[in-house]
């Protein structure tokens, strides 16, 4: 999956995790309409303490799949 590849090499940016928790990532802002849900923020704290940082790893996500 190209689309998948590059959301991970633009997460991979702001955020050290490993490959299967990038896909979590990237799954739950997909399926929750490209935002962060509660319960993403709460699994990954540091993306609702660091909104910055939530906001560009969306917006690669959004940019990888082109949505």
């Amino acid at each position: 999956m190209k689309a998948n590849d590059l959301a991970h090499n633009a997460i991979k940016q702001f955020l050290e995790a490993p490959d299967n928790e990038l896909d979590s990532i990237i799954r739950s802002i997909r399926q929750n309409g490209n935002t962060l849900s509660n319960q993403l923020c709460k699994q990954y704290p540091i993306l609702a303490e660091n909104a910055g940082i939530g906001e560009q790893i969306v917006d690669a996500v959004q940019l990888a799949f082109g949505d």
